[in-house]
């Protein structure tokens, strides 16, 4: 029984009972509601247990599953309603040797088991009693009703079903009579199975009020249904009210029990005699119930309320206390303190860095050591350190760093937040070779350790590194194409167009448009292209453009295109006519652009056209003349949880008049969705860092700004009035934006901006082991271990970098692990229910543990190759979510394994050590895309290049790439023959080649 399922039927109880209360408690139709209060209990106690899940698959998902139709989930009853007994089970049978500890989360169980209890024995006392009452009494008849007289005690006026227990044999006076009567009603129509129905939800509830108020009510009804029937059957009612009277004033009292008794609820039931009847026309009354009823079943059957805006407070206040909840069982109120038999296998987490502690027994201490980035160090320390025992994560941990202790409670975060400045100033120090200690590590088994964190290695991949929102393509046109083309315009040694010039006058432009352009081309182009693309070749292998393409855009104007996407080229003399014609919209701030089309590309469309070159038109004299791209620079900004990355800026900003400044740069805007109002207010208390080309530079100022009210931030931190004001009004769907950075070197950053959206809290989630066993995933001969920070009800957060599992598998494994089954076991059973996502290259597809369909195995296995990586993610099932769980498999060739690949098993991926080339498929066909895998040990400026047996080249290309694995498809109707061919990768540091064949 979760928090969230009481808090669910808590409400349900509410409502229904408010109805009860508002509508319907003051009505003479008992009858109707005895029904209503004891359907409504049932109700309230079954929707929220009531799974009922309508899904619509995707289209990929229906293909896969069609055989099985939609997705539907039948109802069930939850299973965390049986929570309790194995949750008590699985505590009494742990073995004595691992000594016993008593958490939070065991005593509110048993606090709960206790109460249920003792209501239980109390039903049961009252049973005995009430059997051992009957048992000491004579039976004598009346009707189909037995009348049980006793003549050693006085007995109650009560009933229980079939008995009457009375104390009157003899003659019966008129007042006797009716008083009989009155047991005899609630005999006739079975009051004590309602009674008895009601104690028993009572009991599994009983720390909840309102079902005390549907039992108060309920009996109260029964009491007024018998006096009803009295009335109408003697039709005697002052008598019958007189009756009432007397044993108001005679002060006689109901025995608690199961019974139904003559004494209760006296004055109540004189108010309803006296009440006049209701109207037929008030039963439409119970009508509403049926909306309410429907209502509720769609809120918390089908799980409406989760997909509801205005009932995103109630569910995330749901939520926080079911995950709070969660954690309780990880709350130790005392434990018995023993030595572990063997020693644990601990793992240090902080963020995405962890490392195995080990022990060297010669000297009992123990130790770790982690190799890693100042980078990677700086993300780790957004989260708090912790611990792995083997069997969950320890809730505390305190360790030294330098000259600082740092603490971490994972019930209370300001714990390791008082010391989260020091430390993210300290970090900030750390450079590329440099190491760390950490020492007085606290272990579970009250012993310590010291982690040495060297940092030498490179940035990993993985790396969260924002993007710019809105990228400068037109501005910058190296952040889309790594290389331009060598473009001169003029004459020899005159030459108007400078390719690392970004400004140009109007003059220079009109120079530039006058002439035709000529271009350097890769060797075996020039015969590839179109015969009226190029006039011919120039000395120096050169050749002359005479059809283009060409666009300009102006600030605020819409795109003007001079040839529309499905035109052809336009030659140079039609485009000095049409320039012209638009002389007027060709002025100061206007972007130009020029495309030629790529060699070998039969059609001429936007698509298969490169960018030629791109340039901003800036009034004679404007100081942004001066500048080079060559003088673009790389920036990024840190600052607590976040980043943001500026590419390409000249961070230059010129004075042209007392209260005017031009920026060199074009508005970029940088948004984070991903922090809280918690986060965001953590951070004004950090220390920012500016880095240009991963260098730190020494910041000034910048400008922050939130509803309107904006302050200038330097190194005296964020003033206390933006700090009161923020931590009193800062709430989910709010704007912070940070703007006009500087930096004391000159950088001025003016028209570079960071938009923080705040996003709502999600709730902590629970810590990983307590009684959950480990999770394990199979699919063929693969096995991972879901651990760390996974249980069944892992609250998923986007983004989380230690969810992601880097794997490398051989290509023939990977093909053979498709054709299995998967597996996600829990105790060594399966999860039923079982769905995760499946993408390589352009598939993707739903996956449940049924495994793929024959034919799209076979698909899935064509798309595995070297270089193209599988990835499994979005696990799901019955009761089970771990969206947050990534497995990326990298597939290494069969014929170049790594290192520390070992056959049959996955390892963890690693950087490659050596140059390695691949094609694949080989052979291949015409009509197919060959994939043209390599690895490069090191960051370069790689050439990749295909000729063919003669030695001739068809087709080359150079880019810039980073130390791993990568990839190339190129469609082999290119080369429009067959035969055997080379594909080489040229880099400073070497060389290789592969042949492939084209059948």
């Amino acid at each position: 029984m979760t928090i969230q399922y009481i808090l669910e039927s808590a409400f349900c109880l509410a409502c229904l009972y408010g109805f009860y209360w508002l509508a319907l408690q003051r009505e003479t139709f008992f009858q109707w509601n005895r029904v209503y209060l004891l359907l409504s209990p049932i109700l309230a106690l079954g929707l929220p247990a009531l799974k009922i899940q309508l899904t619509k698959e995707s289209p990929a998902m229906a293909n896969t599953l069609q055989a099985n139709g939609p997705a539907i989930d039948l109802p069930v009853i939850v299973e965390q309603v049986q929570q309790a007994p194995v949750a008590v089970r699985h505590t009494l049978t742990q073995p004595v040797a691992e000594g016993w500890s008593v958490s939070l989360g065991e005593c509110l169980w048993w606090i709960y088991l206790a109460g249920a209890g003792l209501l239980l024995i109390r039903l049961a006392i009252h049973a005995w009693y009430l059997l051992r009452m009957i048992r000491r009494c004579r039976k004598a008849q009346s009707g189909n009703v037995d009348v049980m007289v006793s003549d050693q005690e006085t007995l109650p006026l009560a009933s229980f079903f079939g008995f009457v227990l009375w104390n009157h044999e003899n003659q019966l006076s008129e007042d006797q009579k009716l008083l009989l009567e009155h047991e005899l009603v609630h005999v006739r129509q079975w009051h004590s199975l309602d009674v008895l129905l009601m104690e028993i939800m009572l009991i599994v509830q009983w720390f909840n009020p309102l079902m005390h108020a549907f039992r108060r009510s309920l009996c109260a009804v029964h009491e007024y249904i018998a006096d009803d029937c009295v009335v109408r059957n003697t039709r005697q009612r002052y008598a019958y009210a007189t009756l009432l009277v007397q044993h108001q004033k005679t002060g006689q009292r109901a025995r608690p029990g199961l019974v139904n008794t003559f004494h209760s609820l006296i004055k109540h039931r004189l108010i309803m005699l006296a009440k006049r009847p209701s109207r037929p026309l008030s039963r439409a009354k119970y009508l509403l119930a049926i909306p309410l009823f429907a209502t509720l079943m769609l809120l918390f059957s089908f799980r409406f309320i989760e997909k509801l805006p205005a009932a995103a407070p109630f569910m995330e206040a749901v939520k926080k206390a079911d995950a709070f909840a969660g954690t309780l069982s990880e709350v130790t109120i005392i434990a018995e303190k023993i030595a572990p038999a063997e020693q644990t296998p601990y793992i240090f987490y902080w963020g995405a860095v962890q490392c195995r502690i080990m022990h060297d027994t010669g000297n009992d201490t123990w130790f770790g050591q982690a190799d890693l980035s100042p980078e990677e160090f700086r993300e780790a320390i957004k989260r708090e350190p912790r611990i792995w025992n083997g069997k969950s994560l320890e809730q505390h941990l305190s360790l030294t760093i330098h000259t600082f202790s740092v603490k971490s409670d994972y019930n209370d975060e300001s714990v390791y937040e008082k010391k989260r400045l020091e430390l993210d100033n300290f970090i900030g120090t750390l450079q590329q070779h440099d190491y760390v200690e950490l020492e007085q590590v606290s272990l579970p088994n009250g012993k310590t350790a010291t982690i040495r964190l060297s940092f030498g290695a490179a940035v990993p991949g993985w790396l969260i590194r924002e993007k710019a929102g809105s990228t400068n393509w037109m501005e910058n046109p190296d952040i889309l194409f790594e290389t331009l083309p060598e473009i001169s315009w003029g004459q020899e040694g005159a030459a108007i167009y400078d390719q690392d010039r970004q400004f140009y006058t109007l003059r220079e432009f009109w120079s530039i448009v006058d002439t035709r352009p000529t271009m350097t081309l890769p060797p075996g182009a020039y015969e590839e292209m179109r015969g009226d693309t190029v006039t011919g070749v120039l000395p120096g292998g050169k050749v002359l453009l005479n059809r283009v393409r060409m666009m300009i855009v102006r600030p605020g104007k819409e795109i003007s295109i001079l040839s529309k996407m499905t035109d052809t080229d336009l030659s140079f003399d039609q485009v000095r006519e049409s320039l012209e014609l638009k002389r007027d919209l060709i002025a100061p701030e206007t972007v130009v652009l020029f495309y030629w089309s790529r060699p070998g590309e039969p059609g001429q469309s936007w698509v298969n056209s490169k960018l030629m070159a791109s340039f901003t038109l800036v009034p004679e004299g404007d100081p942004r003349l001066a500048l080079h791209r060559s003088e673009q620079r790389d920036y990024r900004f840190e600052w607590g949880d976040f980043s943001a990355t500026f590419m390409h800026q000249y961070a230059r900003s010129f004075r042209l008049s007392e209260n005017q400044h031009i920026a060199a740069d074009r508005p970029l805007e940088v948004v984070n969705n991903a922090l809280t109002a918690r986060q965001v207010l953590r951070t004004l208390y950090l220390t920012p860092r500016l880095f240009e080309n991963q260098t730190a530079i020494e910041w000034r100022n910048f400008t922050l700004d939130f509803n309107g009210y904006n302050v200038l931030v330097d190194q005296n931190g964020v003033p206390e009035e933006m700090v009161r004001r923020m931590e009193s009004r800062l709430k989910p769907g709010d704007k912070v934006r940070i703007t006009a950075l500087q930096a004391s070197n000159g950088v001025n950053l003016l028209n570079a901006s960071i938009v923080l959206e705040i996003r709502s809290e999600d709730p902590k989630p629970p810590l990983a082991g307590g009684s959950a066993s480990p999770l394990y995933f199979q699919w063929g001969d693969f096995s991972q271990v879901m651990r760390s920070n996974f249980t069944r009800n892992r609250i998923y957060r986007e983004g989380d970098g230690d969810t992601v599992t880097y794997l490398t598998y051989s290509v023939k494994d990977v093909k053979k692990m498709l054709l299995q089954k998967p597996l996600v076991l829990e105790d060594d059973k399966p999860v039923k229910g079982l769905r995760f996502y499946v993408t390589c290259g352009s598939l993707g597809a739903y996956i449940t543990d049924e495994g793929f369909p024959p034919d799209l195995a076979e698909k899935f296995q064509k798309e595995v190759r070297y270089g193209r990586s599988l990835i499994i993610t979005g696990f799901s099932g019955k009761g089970m979510d771990l969206r947050g769980l990534t497995l990326s498999f990298f597939p290494y060739a069969d014929d170049n394994p790594p290192k520390n690949a070992e056959p049959g098993k996955a390892s963890p991926y690693a950087f490659p050590t050596e140059l390695f080339l691949s094609i694949a498929p080989n052979p291949a066909s015409l009509s197919e895309v060959v994939t043209i895998a390599f690895d490069l040990p090191k960051a370069a400026k790689a050439t990749l290049i295909i000729t063919n047996a003669k030695g001739q080249v068809l087709w080359n290309q150079t880019r810039h790439y980073q130390l791993g694995t990568f990839s190339e498809n190129f469609g082999v109707e290119q080369l429009k023959s067959r035969g055997t061919f080379f594909a080489t990768l040229e880099t400073p540091y070497g060389k290789v080649s592969q042949q492939f064949v084209v059948e």
